[in-house]
């Protein structure tokens, strides 16, 4: 029996045209999913929107082109959710659209990571200016602290004569001038 035989003898009642249309439905014979869409989608006992839906989708992805026709004329429809929802449901599956959705989808996803990725390096640039500058004063703070000069030991430029006088040499008195000179500037 063909498809359509097995769609108008499952549309008077019989059970076993039913069974058989819906076994080569299920193994992807794109015919039968699609006559079986249009026979949940009929008035009567078998009327099923969402089984209607479901096999005209399968038929569709499977290339018939009836199915694919009737979808781009479907209107948007309301659905449930799983969480008991309600949201838009687009049947005609638009490859157009899913497409557009997707690549705005890997746009936005790339952005985001371009984002992260500038603060990132803009977050180690900061660091390490930070780091140059404590770096800067570290090394100011030291210079001022080095000597060029051979440490001076003011100790061995001093002397002390039997009456307890203290002389002073001329080294002495010159570390004494650069150093009171140092302080004021």
């Amino acid at each position: 029996m063909s498809y359509e035989e097995l769609y108008e003898q499952a549309k008077k009642g019989d059970a076993e045209a039913l069974e058989n249309l819906v076994e080569c439905a299920e193994v992807g014979e794109a015919e039968a999913q699609y006559l079986l869409s249009c026979l949940y989608e009929t008035d009567g006992p078998l009327k099923n929107e969402e089984q209607s839906y479901y096999w005209l989708d399968m038929a569709s992805y499977n290339g018939n082109q009836q199915a694919k026709q009737k979808l781009q004329e479907r209107p948007i429809r309301k659905r449930t959710n799983v969480y008991g929802e309600d949201s838009s449901f687009n049947i005609s599956h638009n490859n157009e659209k899913i497409k557009k959705d997707e690549s705005e989808k890997n746009s936005s996803n790339l952005w985001m990571w371009l984002l992260f990725f500038l603060l990132f390096i803009a977050s180690y640039v900061y660091k390490c200016e930070k780091n140059r500058m404590t770096d800067e004063e570290f090394n100011s703070v030291m210079k001022s602290l080095k000597h060029d000069d051979k440490v001076f030991n003011p100790s061995e430029h001093i002397q002390m004569d039997s009456n307890l006088n203290i002389k002073a040499d001329k080294e002495y008195i010159e570390w004494m001038e650069k150093k009171a000179n140092s302080t004021h500037k």
